[in-house]
């Protein structure tokens, strides 16, 4: 490992694209693991963690249109997020 992050590409965020980038950081981060058949059970973990962000980031980014879709309108904001 050279210590380098490479930049997060923010523009493609689906679930095939999450997959295969949470494995290229695993094969950067753990040069022993091999094994990147669909039977490791890593593979099954990456798989499982990155369905569970696309769902997530489906709703967070559902959840910004509405609340930020009537201040380009309006003053009035449409949903209060408190602190």
């Amino acid at each position: 490992m050279n210590g380098q992050t490479p930049p997060i590409d923010y523009t493609n965020l689906g679930y095939d694209a999450l997959r295969s980038a949470m494995l290229a950081r695993a094969q950067q981060s753990l040069p022993e693991w091999t094994d990147f058949s669909e039977n490791d059970l890593g593979v099954l973990l990456i798989e499982l963690f990155a369905y569970a962000c696309d769902i997530t980031m489906y709703y967070q980014t559902r959840i910004a249109g509405t609340c930020f879709r009537q201040q380009r309108t309006s003053r009035t904001p449409s949903c209060r997020c408190s602190a």
